[in-house]
């Protein structure tokens, strides 16, 4: 007498293969999670220097930092602090990256010596303490 002719998968081997799909997938998620936010950390550090060169040319035409405009950045959003003419802050965030500010100071930076998270930073260098 033959055996009868086995087709498909039995549940073991079922169970198996979605368990390995799960470890794998518990591993990518995160890592493709972070690699997300770092794309769009790196995009406001991207509009922050655009906004720099835009903010340098104002003050080299104007002689001041006041009424210096930028363009959008979409999504990313640039804004910048009250300054007296002779320098500015410019702020980027992202409405994706929750709490992620990206700052930079231009001009005297006497002016700056301590923002609203008491931080002291250097001109001209994009920082901030969740612009990583």
């Amino acid at each position: 007498m033959c055996a009868p002719n086995r087709r498909g998968f039995t549940l073991i081997e079922l169970l198996i293969v979605v368990v390995i799909i799960g470890v794998l997938a518990a591993i990518a998620i995160p890592k493709f999670n972070e690699s997300k936010r770092k794309a769009q950390v790196t995009a406001m550090k991207g509009a922050l220097r655009r906004a720099m060169t835009v903010a340098e040319a104002h003050f080299a035409d104007h002689n001041t930092y006041a009424g210096v405009t930028f363009p959008s950045y979409a999504p990313v959003v640039v804004g910048t602090h009250t300054a007296p003419k002779e320098a500015i802050m410019i702020e980027a965030t992202h409405p994706a990256v929750a709490g992620a500010t990206c700052r930079v100071y231009l001009g005297d930076s006497k002016t700056w010596t301590v923002v609203t998270d008491g931080s002291v930073y250097q001109e001209g260098v994009i920082g901030g303490t969740t612009c990583k």
